[in-house]
């Protein structure tokens, strides 16, 4: 079967969705390819992130399945496609060395609308995955989870990613209300670039979780 793909935002990020539906279909001996305008596709994928991404022209084809939160919300990858091992040869550019995934899904903070985060994947922050599962060894993590200390688990996936010894970017930033001296511990462990922390309600009042962030010593950090 000749699979297609089509990625409608920017190509400057890997869309993690066509790399784990590419991985699928080359695992089943399927050809697949970023479509081409002028070409026939048995199964066409356009995926699109942001709702103010343009869909382009789209070739010719016997099937297409459109998904991603620029469609709508409740869209989701099967099972068995949401847990394969990404193919990262998709942007190779983007991905040298490099790792990009989720270990928790959800957020609990639903005091700002800006975030789609509560209604795509719901209010509670849970673990979905080992790192194992999207990183094979790799120098640098990219982790996308919007709220991963958070979660339940959130001492083993932290040891995890120390245990890796990668250099990780929390690309969903950090949540600094549930900072305490057992979770400072578990960072200092991490190598780590910088944090990026979000002070979405300047009525709370934060700055002694800032303050035992800093003499905690676990790096930069900016908001």
């Amino acid at each position: 079967m000749n699979v297609g793909l089509v990625d409608c935002d920017s190509h400057n990020f890997p869309n993690l969705p066509l790399m784990k539906i590419s991985a699928y279909h080359k695992k089943a001996g399927d050809c697949v390819n970023f479509a081409k305008p002028e070409g026939f596709y048995d199964l066409l994928y356009v995926s699109k992130v942001f709702t103010e991404s343009l869909e382009p022209v789209l070739p010719a084809c016997g099937q297409i399945i459109r998904g991603g939160s620029g469609y709508g919300l409740d869209n989701k990858l099967p099972e068995e496609i949401e847990h394969i091992y990404p193919d990262y040869t998709l942007y190779p550019q983007l991905t040298k060395n490099t790792a990009y995934g989720f270990l928790t899904r959800g957020c609990p903070r639903m005091n700002h609308g800006f975030c789609i985060t509560p209604k795509k994947d719901g209010c509670v922050s849970r673990k979905v995955a080992d790192l194992s599962e999207f990183w094979h060894g790799q120098g640098n993590i990219i982790l996308l989870d919007q709220n991963i200390l958070a979660c339940r688990e959130r001492m083993e996936l932290l040891r995890q990613l120390a245990d890796s010894r990668a250099l990780v970017e929390f690309n969903g930033g950090m949540d600094i209300r549930f900072l305490n001296e057992a979770i400072i511990e578990a960072l200092r462990n991490i190598r780590v670039k910088n944090y990026h922390f979000a002070w979405d309600d300047p009525r709370e009042q934060l700055q002694e979780k800032f303050q035992l962030f800093r003499d905690g010593g676990c790096g930069y950090m900016d908001f």
